[in-house]
């Protein structure tokens, strides 16, 4: 391993450990009833409802238009973007 590349991973963990003190404030700040899109790692694409959330924000749970119910940490989604009307309101 190159010294730049013990850095970037350096770097990577400080930054994760930065994130688990003081997650982003757009996932903390999502509420029930709430529709969002999330990508995780650049190839999944999820759409839904936010259902419920822990207290400390760090984790929700989605309904997508199925009534599938799926739970991601805010550590899991590269982008997170809130919706203008909610996925499962659609006719």
């Amino acid at each position: 391993m190159t010294e730049n590349s013990q850095r970037d991973e350096g770097a990577k963990e400080a930054h994760h450990d930065e994130a688990e003190k003081h997650p982003p404030l757009a996932w903390t700040a999502l509420s029930p009833g709430q529709a969002v899109g999330l990508r995780i790692y650049d190839t999944e694409h999820y759409v839904g409802t936010v259902e419920s959330k822990t207290v400390d924000g760090l984790v929700i749970w989605l309904r997508d238009e199925l009534n599938e119910r799926r739970l991601f940490h805010y550590r899991d989604c590269e982008i997170i973007n809130e919706l203008p009307v909610s996925p499962n309101d659609g006719a």
